[in-house]
């Protein structure tokens, strides 16, 4: 290839998101020593990937990289000799850009204060690349974990037990708790001060602050009840860490579960088996019934409690609750989807099944085949979600009664049809109405795409989709009989939604003035369709151009000059 095939090659690929530098490997080497050719390559890929394949002499270019950093992308620098990355100008241009670009500065630029000042303010983690002794820098460091909290973790041992520098990096991110120093983390007095200066003055919980940190925490705090209330607000595994013999206070226990029923994951056997706690922690959370004993698994009340607060804990109660019907019924009140959980035999109870699919549509993918079969049932799931069709037994999508259903609540639903049914004309205008009344069209096609020869000579059926989308017109003409393509009334109405439907008007119409003229007006460029007369009419002619100038192009030699 060339220089201009392989620009044009590397263009295509980035306008479709896929350009591959890989082409430059079989490059002439005088192709890639030519700084026009490299700089083409790149506004062409938008890839700084260009830059592994240039020679020396081009990369010694400071004006090329500064291109690449203005317009192309900063990383590109990582292909730059130590003259580009000795070069203040350029480097502080890239920092500017995106702070991380400091790692591609030299050693002398890294330990250099404006240029790492610069980039850690843009971008906190810039702190990584910068010299060892500006990272020892107080102000530098706070300016860092100001601006990305998390660039704690490359702080010195010692600013990552420094009170002042973990404050301003826990209060830009939660996230800094992982970096906190070990030192820090055991002094129980500057843990509790940091906390408090945290802590949200409306008594909620302290946001970000995880299990994985509190376990670090000393045992002052992890024995604090009042304190560990608030944490649990944002991690209840922090409950796992806290002083045994809190985790086996009962009325702590009780206070816990009130607010944070999962805790009870972390009982001991005792608190398993105890009733009031149990019937606390379900409250709370419907799925802590998993954690509660055998013994209280089958008990009415705890279930019922449970199933209140969450119905999908269905899946997770004693096996013999699932055949009861109060209990099933209870967990598909509170979410349809809880049928999922249900027996076989329940499964196939109407009025639950019923229940369940006006609670949630989709819950119809759970039921049993039987009344996955039933039209009262399916329409019902239908009714709360038009797709829940999709769950219906099979035979029923060869039922015309129930095909006339769906297709009037639910888009898509024509082209999951039996294609007997798609050919019937009832369904099909049944389908289209459901678009007509909706003015939806989006998916029109899942209609069209699917309707059969014999149904092109119907009037209405083609008025209803030339109506509904412009986008469809010309698909309407094509498939149209011949007797539509010669009806003036559809055929203007075709072209006055999208003039292209020209094209498919009977040669009668393309020379029917009033036809032609609606039609270039709607789009000049359908003067391409139009009788060859019209081309050299002044009035046609005229029309067309101011629609679309590019419909110049059909007008005949003679007028050239209108």
């Amino acid at each position: 290839m060339n220089k201009e095939e392989i620009i044009e090659e590397l263009e295509s690929g980035a306008i479709n998101g896929l350009a591959d530098t890989s082409i430059l490997e079989d490059c002439p080497d005088h192709f890639l020593a030519d700084a026009n050719f490299i700089t083409n390559a790149l506004d062409a890929s938008l890839d700084a990937s260009v830059l592994a394949y240039a020679k020396d002499n081009v990369l010694s270019d400071r004006t090329l990289f500064i291109h690449v950093v203005n317009k192309i992308d900063v990383h590109g620098l990582k292909y730059a000799p130590e003259k580009i990355r000795e070069d203040d100008e350029i480097i502080s241009l890239a920092i500017n850009k995106n702070g991380s670009a400091l790692k591609y500065a030299s050693e002398t630029l890294r330990d250099k204060e404006d240029i790492v000042l610069l980039a850690v303010s843009e971008n906190g983690w810039a702190i990584e690349h910068a010299s060892e002794n500006l990272r020892n820098r107080k102000d530098i460091v706070l300016m860092a974990v100001s601006k990305n909290g998390t660039a704690l973790e490359y702080l010195s041992e010692n600013y990552r037990n420094d009170e002042e520098i973990i404050l301003t990096a826990l209060k830009q991110s939660a996230s800094a708790w992982q970096y906190v120093g070990h030192k820090f983390l055991q002094n129980g007095k500057l843990v509790r001060k940091i906390l408090s200066d945290l802590m949200p003055s409306d008594g909620s919980g302290l946001n970000g602050l995880n299990a994985n940190a509190f376990k670090m925490f000393p045992a002052e705090i992890k024995s604090d009840g009042a304190l560990i209330m608030r944490l649990l607000e944002n991690d209840y595994r922090i409950f796992e860490f806290i002083d045994q013999k809190l985790r086996e206070d009962r009325h702590f226990f009780i206070q816990a579960v009130k607010s944070f029923g999962a805790v009870l994951r972390y009982a001991n056997q005792k608190f398993c088996d105890d009733f009031e706690i149990a019937l606390e922690a379900v409250k709370c959370n419907g799925y802590a019934i998993d954690f509660v004993s055998d013994r209280l698994k089958k008990n009415l009340t705890i279930n019922l409690a449970a199933l209140n607060q969450n119905g999908m804990a269905l899946r997770d109660v004693h096996p013999s609750m699932i055949e009861n019907y109060d209990v099933v019924r209870s967990a598909i009140n509170q979410c349809g989807l809880a049928i999922k959980y249900a027996s076989d035999e329940l499964k196939s109870d109407k009025s639950l099944v019923m229940l369940a699919v006006t609670r949630q549509g989709s819950a119809l993918e759970h039921v049993s085949q039987t009344m996955q079969s039933d039209i009262e049932v399916v329409l019902a799931a239908v009714e709360n979600n038009d797709q829940a069709y999709r769950y219906a037994n099979e035979f029923l999508f060869r039922d015309k009664d129930f095909a006339l259903a769906i297709v009037s609540k639910a888009y898509g639903a024509f082209e999951d049809l039996d294609p007997s049914l798609q050919g019937d004309r009832d369904v099909v205008l049944a389908a289209l109405n459901l678009y007509m009344d909706s003015g939806y069209n989006a998916h029109l096609c899942d209609i069209t795409d699917h309707l059969p020869q014999s149904l092109n000579d119907d009037d209405e059926i083609i008025s209803k989709v030339i109506k509904l989308s412009h986008f469809h017109v010309t698909w309407a003409m094509g498939f149209a009989s011949e007797r539509i393509r010669n009806n003036k009334d559809i055929v203007l109405t075709a072209v006055g939604n999208n003039g292209l439907a020209l094209e498919f008007a009977s040669s009668e119409l393309q020379g029917d003035k009033e036809v032609v003229i609606v039609a270039v007006k709607q789009n000049g460029l359908a003067l391409e369709f139009a009788n060859n007369v019209f081309k050299s009419e002044k009035e046609v002619a005229k029309a067309a151009v101011a629609n679309n100038d590019q419909a110049m192009r059909f007008v005949s030699k003679d007028l050239l000059n209108f």
